[in-house]
């Protein structure tokens, strides 16, 4: 197994081994991985040996003893990576796009004469991360290494070693070509779990808009609290129940979100809207590339965008925002992917939650500009931000399951409920991959205990409640949202939780009426509908 004359090794370690004295972390015969050319079939050993599907998807690779990827490779040498199989350490790489016509020659030399000893591979766009270099700060490439320990289960250790490309504008990060490494921190709540299942969540959404005073003659609404079916998570029930007793019917608007439209055509003080609905989520999947900026010019993927890459209401950032945007991008790179996670971290870094600090219709240059808000400008600025380079961006409502929103603590095993408010975040278009779901609130990307209702252009496109009444009453509207999370689903609550309009309306006439003539004696002027609403996210 060792060669006598070389000084590397420990004399008589197989012979423990095969005892079982002594366990090898990197156990003989597992080199066979550092022939290159095995990583092409890394797929389909994984789908013949474990029947399953790779959860990550490799770099595309070309195999270069096969005539027609030889032929492809060889036609577009300036654009890939060429890699010895035999070599480690960055030795011999050839990097097309940063190689000189003398260095493409003789790379094209070296395949044709020996085919076999080389791989090739399409560029991966690293992310930058602000390194010292000097007396002050520059981009630098870097990638993390993850650490995989095995046994029974196979577990993939938090952190790894992140290393870093020192020489300007290089993706080389090997430590054996000038680079260097970084400390990688790893943030975590106080009790994190390994294994998470999927979480079965009930959400009731309770609203309530109170008359102080005299009655509404009529009210027309729409409802948008039943939580999306899509690719990560399906609403298996929900019902919607109002007190005064209203026909309730649904439509899906352009964006594909349920709306709940009801009328009430008798006078009421108090309108009770209850909805109930069990939501099962998944989790998503991980991004495994960074498609290059100039995917966004693709016709095809603009057109289908067109309506996410302009301004709109709530989302149309002047020219602060815009610098800062193109500022925060051009220091990311050219990846799509790093530009929106650079946005993301500058979107939480910039604003500070301040609950009640702002309400609908506030411009979003005023936000910038106070640098404080609560998580619908959070998602607003983000929007606007991602669209300001070119990259097509949504904003979503929906709920999330914590105990606290401005932080998303997870509330752990041992905690079944929590009363929540609305919440939301947003989504951007990545080429070839779909919807990234980021929630700059909380400084994290969008998982199992976030609950989706819809998504629009900005706010004003998913409302929770919008409507209108008749009647000279002013509105005060209550919103409370319960979550559970279920073992097993539980069933729908009984009409008898929400009370009867006709006996509140009785109960309550006379302590409205006071509180009435106490308003107006104040002049108190309520906000609208939509800036309570606000309010509450």
């Amino acid at each position: 197994v060792f060669r006598p004359e070389s000084t590397l090794g420990v004399p008589g370690l197989m012979a423990a081994a095969r005892g079982g004295n002594v366990t090898i972390a990197n156990s003989v015969g597992n080199g066979v991985a550092d022939d290159k050319a095995v990583y092409a079939y890394v797929p389909e050993l994984i789908r013949y040996y474990l029947g399953a599907e790779p959860i990550l998807a490799n770099c595309e690779t070309y195999l270069l003893w096969e005539p027609e990827q030889r032929a492809e490779v060889l036609a577009r040498l300036d654009q890939l990576v060429v890699k010895p199989v035999a070599a480690s350490g960055g030795y011999g790489l050839y990097v097309g796009p940063a190689a000189s016509d003398e260095e493409t020659e003789a790379c094209r030399l070296a395949i044709e004469a020996d085919p076999r000893g080389w791989i090739a591979q399409e560029v991966v766009s690293l992310s930058r991360h602000p390194t010292l270099v000097g007396d002050h700060l520059e981009g630098r490439h870097v990638d993390l290494r993850p650490f995989v320990v095995t046994g029974e289960q196979a577990m993939v250790i938090p952190g790894g070693l992140t290393r870093v490309a020192l020489r300007k504008g290089s993706l080389v990060v090997n430590s054996s070509q000038g680079g260097g490494s970084k400390d990688t921190w790893v943030l975590a709540p106080e009790k994190a779990r390994i294994e998470v299942d999927a979480i079965t969540e009930e959400t009731r959404v309770q609203e309530s808009t109170i008359e102080p005073a005299l009655s509404v003659r009529e009210s027309q609404n729409e409802l948008r609290a039943c939580p999306a079916t899509d690719e990560h998570q399906t609403t298996t029930r929900y019902r919607v129940q109002t007190a005064p007793s209203a026909r309730v019917l649904s439509f899906t608007d352009w964006w594909g979100t349920r709306v709940d439209a009801f009328g009430v055509r008798e006078p009421h003080l108090v309108l009770d809207v209850l909805a109930e609905a069990t939501v099962e989520t998944r989790p998503r999947p991980l991004l495994s590339s960074d498609p290059r900026t100039e995917q966004l010019d693709d016709p095809m993927f603009r057109d289908t965008h067109v309506d996410l890459l302009g301004p709109s209401a709530h989302a149309d950032g002047g020219p602060a925002i815009l610098e800062a945007a193109h500022r925060q991008a051009d220091f990311a790179g050219r990846g799509v992917v790093s530009r929106v996670l650079a946005l993301h971290r500058f979107v939480g870094s910039h604003l500070s939650y301040v609950p009640g600090s702002t309400y609908v219709g506030v411009p979003i240059d005023e936000v910038f500009a106070r640098g404080r808000g609560v998580c619908q400008d959070f998602a607003h600025l983000g929007v606007a931000m991602c669209r300001a380079v070119g990259i097509p961006a949504r904003y979503v409502s929906g709920y999330l399951f914590t105990i606290d929103e401005s932080r998303a603590s997870d509330p752990g095993d041992e905690v079944e409920a929590v009363r929540v408010q609305t919440h939301a975040w947003f989504e951007a278009a990545i080429p070839g991959f779909g919807w990234l779901g980021l929630d700059p609130t909380n400084g994290l990307e969008v998982g199992q205990r976030h609950v989706k209702i819809g998504h629009g252009r900005a706010y004003d496109d998913v409302p929770p409640l919008r409507g209108l009444f008749a009647g000279r009453a002013g509105h005060q509207l209550d919103v409370a949202v319960d979550i559970t999370r279920l073992g097993t689903p539980l069933p729908l609550a009984t009409p008898a939780l929400v009370p009867d309009a006709r006996r509140l309306v009785q109960q309550g006439e006379e302590a409205a009426l006071r509180r009435f003539e106490s308003d107006r004696s104040q002049q108190h002027q309520p906000s609208s509908i939509e800036q309570q609403q606000q309010q509450q996210q």
